[in-house]
């Protein structure tokens, strides 16, 4: 007689925090639905605060409507890429889900890249359309025109902050100069479109096909080990039931009520998926930082302390010794996820010592999109014992089993593979093993040449070993050029 007792088959259920699911209901809705959900519950109440302005999530809806409508009427339609190339601001989140609201592609990058790093992401995704941080846009408007780059909508962040804070950076003082060159700059290339030219038209007409769920909503590159980024391909579906993960694993979350932090870059799988997606579905404020930054962090506490940060360890060692030394208040902090590194149990102690709040640590990769498994989030948390899968979806799957190189997880929010080929590439032998994600797998994939990205051949990641490693790629002219991975 088959038992009946769930611990057998998957004993992990017994270390959830009180709350956790076994399981998350069947995704329904696209980021699109999510975002109009929450606009619509939650429309008086701040979505996003930044320097101290805040948007509700009523002008939230709003702006999102009349860029989406901007990028239609540049031509953006279903299943486009749309580069975003911004630091963490407002126009950053409107520009996410305006994108997606069209059905097309968001493609994110790292707006302190190099034009050579950027131009290789480029040359592989080959996306007609920019949103830019406008110290980007002359060099991507000095692109080669193969690279089919039609039009670059120009961000000046500083527009979405208060109207004391760009009075002062237009002082003519050395300390205002130095900072207004930081943060903003006049781009001189012609096919530039500005920021407000988007988003002071008229609204996207409400009878345009909204997206569906297994409609690709992402391409996050992600190089890990093997040198040359890779775009892994993200659905509406994968990341909706990250995010639905996220709320499950946190019950003591309260939603319409929380303040999480936007210190982690948007750009990046991790902020994007507990800043951008998480926080906005439970009707979180999120408070945004275009960088790390202790002081700023504590300006903005005095008016909105945070109660969730989603940060990586040397972040909350910094603050934690900030708070011991009276820089800044964290006694509102309740929770606060760990991840892209190992954290320390001394720095657990120290933070939840300051706090009073728990910090747990989380593990996941961009393929996965990303979490998989963390600490249980309650009383039961025990440093270094990230070994938890998250709840896992509801919907068949067949039972979890070891690979030669550890475990493998079942029920995660898999990539479809990589960009341009959707073969299976981190996730090469999912189906193989039975629907199984299993870490390391990064299969011998090849990308073939149709006028999107080189031939690469790409390398098994080594089973073990926190070590840096190297990886090796033919040059055109057969020479071999070597580049760092990451650990």
């Amino acid at each position: 007689m088959e038992s009946q007792n769930p611990y057998e088959s998957r004993p992990w259920l017994s270390a959830y925090a009180p709350g956790v699911p076994d399981v998350i209901e069947e995704v329904t809705e696209t980021l699109s639905d999510m975002i109009e959900a929450s606009i619509a519950r939650y429309g008086s109440a701040a979505a996003l605060e930044f320097f101290g302005a805040t948007t509700t999530y009523h002008d939230l809806g709003e702006q999102i409507e009349r860029a989406a409508e901007g990028l239609r009427k540049l031509g953006v339609s279903h299943g486009d890429r749309v580069a975003i190339i911004l630091p963490n601001c407002p126009q950053h989140v409107v520009a996410f889900y305006a994108v997606l609201r069209l059905g097309a592609i968001v493609v994110e990058h790292n707006p302190l890249y190099t034009a050579r790093e950027l131009r290789h992401q480029f040359e592989d995704h080959q996306a007609r359309f920019a949103i830019a941080w406008d110290k980007v846009c002359d060099t991507l408007a000095g692109f080669p025109a193969d690279l089919t780059l039609e039009r670059i909508v120009s961000v000046d962040m500083t527009e979405a902050m208060p109207w004391t804070t760009r009075i002062a950076l237009r002082l003519p003082l050395a300390k205002a100069r130095t900072a207004r060159a930081q943060l903003t700059a006049t781009p001189k290339a012609k096919k530039v479109l500005g920021w407000r030219a988007l988003v002071d038209g008229r609204r996207l007409n409400k009878q345009h096909p909204h997206p569906v769920i297994d409609d690709i909503a992402l391409l996050q590159y992600t190089s890990g080990t093997t040198g040359a980024p890779k775009g892994a391909i993200l659905t509406h579906s994968n990341l909706r039931a990250n995010a639905m993960q996220g709320r499950a694993w946190v019950p003591g979350l309260h939603e319409g009520e929380e303040t999480f932090y936007g210190v982690l870059p948007l750009f990046h799988t991790y902020g994007m998926t507990l800043c951008l997606t998480f926080a906005m579905s439970i009707g979180a404020k999120l408070v945004l930082f275009p960088k790390y930054d202790v002081i700023l962090m504590a300006d903005a506490a005095k008016k909105s302390p945070p109660t969730f940060l989603p940060a990586v360890p040397p972040m909350f060692d910094q603050l934690a010794r900030a708070a011991e030394r009276g820089t800044i208040d964290l006694k509102s902090l309740r929770f606060a996820m760990s991840g892209a590194m190992s954290l320390p149990v001394e720095t657990v102690a120290r933070w939840e010592e300051v706090t009073g709040g728990l910090l747990v640590e989380g593990y996941g990769m961009t393929e996965t999109s990303p979490i998989v498994l963390a600490n249980p989030d309650g009383p039961v948390a025990t440093p270094r014992n990230c070994r938890r899968a998250v709840p896992e979806h509801r919907h068949p799957c067949r039972r979890p089993r070891r690979h030669e190189h550890g475990s493998s997880f079942r029920g995660v929010g898999r990539a479809a593979g990589p960009w341009p080929s959707g073969v299976p590439g981190l996730l090469a032998a999912t189906e193989r093993d039975g629907g199984d994600a299993a870490p390391g797998s990064l299969g011998a994939h090849r990308r073939h040449r149709h006028g999107l990205g080189r031939r690469v051949r790409h390398r098994r990641r080594p089973a073990q070993g926190d070590h840096h490693h190297r990886r090796f790629q033919r040059r055109p002219d057969g020479g071999r050029r070597d580049t760092p991975g990451s650990p």
